[in-house]
C-alpha cells in the first residue's frame, strides 16, 4: 500500500456548466455568478489539502448567437485567468430543455450544451497524475462520462507505486435531481458536500469570520431585494453578499443587479447607522471597483445606492465614483427609482420587523 503523502497537493476541476444547472436544480438560481476561488478553498481548506492550481472549463456562446452571455463569459474567464485560474473553453450551443425547480413546478429554458469540456478534463486529469503533478484530483462534475477517469488514475496509483485520491463535489439539496457523484470517485462527506447555498457567492456567500451582518441586515435585504426586483425599472438580480478583492482586503456589497435599460451595474449597500461620508467613500470604492474590473464592452459606467437607515429615519444617496452629474441626472436618474419611494419603503419594512 502507498504510502499516505502528510502534504496532498490538489489540484481542481471545474465543469461550469455542470456546477451551474447542479446549483440551479438545487436551489432555484438563475445566474451563474458564483466565483470558483473561495469555493474551492472552502472544501480544500476542511480537508487539509493543499490547494495547488484550479482549472475551470466552459462552453462560450457565439457573439451572433448571445452577444450578453458571450460578453459576460469572457470577460468573467478574463478575471478568473488574472486570479491564477486556467480557463478551457469550447463553442456552446443552446437547446431547450425541461427541467423541474424547487417547488416542483417544470419549466423549459434553452440550455448551453458543449461538445468536449469532459474529454478535456479527462485529459488533463490523467496527465497531471501521470506526471506526479498532483495527489488529489478534486472535480466539481457529476458527468459519469468521467468514471473512467477514476480507473485510469488509479491504474497509474498502481504503476508509479504512489497514493493518489480523486473525489468529487456538487452541489446537494432536498430539491437537487441527481445526487450522484461520479462513478468510483470518492464523495466528500455529508458536512463537506457543497450542500450549503451560501458556500456559492452567486447564491450569497458568507462567512461570520469576515462578516458582521446582523439578522435585521438580512431581513431587510430580502425585502428590498424583492422590492427593487417587483418595481419593473429593468433591475436583474445578480448577487448577494457580492465578494470582491480590493488590494489583498476582502470586501461584500450587499446587492449586486444589472440593469438591462442602463445597461449597467447598480450596487446597493444598507447601513443599520446615520449617513457617514466612510460609507459613501466605501460604495465609491466599491463601484470604481466594478468600473475598472467588470465593465464590458456595451456597458455604461456602474452605480451605487446607499441607504442608511437609523430608528424610523432612513436616508437614500448615489455614490457615482465621479461621473458626470449632468449625465447622471439626464440619463441614469429617469430609470433609477426615486430617493423618496425607497426611503419611504425602508422606513416602512424597519417599522414591520420591528414589531
Amino acid at each position: 500500500m502507498p504510502e499516505e503523502p502528510a502534504r496532498k497537493r490538489t489540484c481542481v476541476f471545474i465543469d461550469g456548466q455542470n456546477l451551474y444547472w447542479a446549483a440551479r436544480h438545487a436551489f432555484g438560481y438563475h445566474y451563474p455568478n458564483y466565483d470558483p476561488l473561495p469555493l474551492v478553498q472552502a472544501v480544500t481548506q476542511s480537508r487539509g489539502w493543499t490547494l495547488d492550481t484550479i482549472h475551470f472549463y466552459t462552453g462560450l456562446p457565439d457573439i451572433r448567437d448571445n452577444d450578453f452571455w458571450n460578453k459576460f463569459w469572457t470577460a468573467k474567464l478574463a478575471v478568473m485567468g488574472s486570479r491564477g485560474i486556467v480557463t478551457y473553453s469550447r463553442h456552446l450551443k443552446y437547446r431547450n430543455q425541461t427541467i423541474r425547480m424547487p417547488d416542483g413546478t417544470k419549466t423549459t429554458v434553452l440550455m448551453g450544451q458543449e461538445k468536449g469540456i469532459d474529454i478535456r478534463i479527462a485529459l488533463d486529469v490523467v496527465r497531471m497524475a501521470r506526471q506526479n503533478k498532483l495527489d488529489v484530483a478534486l472535480i466539481f462534475s457529476q458527468d459519469q462520462d468521467l468514471s473512467e477517469v477514476v480507473d485510469e488514475v488509479r491504474q497509474i496509483s498502481i504503476q508509479q507505486n504512489r497514493w493518489i485520491k480523486i473525489a468529487c463535489a456538487f452541489p446537494v439539496s432536498p430539491t437537487s435531481i441527481n445526487k450522484r457523484g461520479i462513478n468510483g470517485a470518492e464523495i466528500t462527506d455529508p458536512k463537506l458536500t457543497v450542500r450549503d447555498p451560501y458556500i456559492f457567492e452567486f447564491l450569497g456567500l458568507r462567512s461570520a469570520e469576515v462578516m458582521s451582518e446582523s439578522h435585521l441586515e438580512d431581513q431587510l435585504l430580502d425585502k428590498l431585494q424583492e422590492f427593487l426586483l417587483e418595481l419593473g425599472y429593468g433591475f436583474c438580480f445578480e448577487a448577494r453578499q457580492k465578494r470582491i478583492f480590493i488590494g489583498d482586503t476582502h470586501n461584500f456589497v450587499d446587492l449586486v443587479f444589472y440593469h438591462r435599460i442602463l445597461k449597467c451595474h447598480v450596487l446597493v449597500e444598507l447601513k443599520l447607522a446615520a449617513f457617514s461620508h466612510e460609507n459613501i467613500g466605501q460604495l465609491n470604492t466599491y463601484v470604481s471597483w466594478y468600473k475598472k474590473n467588470m465593465m464590458i464592452d456595451g456597458d455604461n459606467p456602474p452605480v451605487g445606492i446607499l441607504l442608511c437607515t437609523q430608528k424610523d429615519h432612513a436616508l437614500v444617496e448615489y455614490a457615482l465614483a465621479g461621473m458626470n452629474n449632468d449625465l447622471f441626472v439626464s440619463k441614469y436618474q429617469l430609470e433609477l427609482p426615486k430617493k423618496e419611494e425607497m426611503q419611504r419603503f425602508i422606513e416602512e419594512q424597519m417599522k414591520e420587523v420591528e414589531k
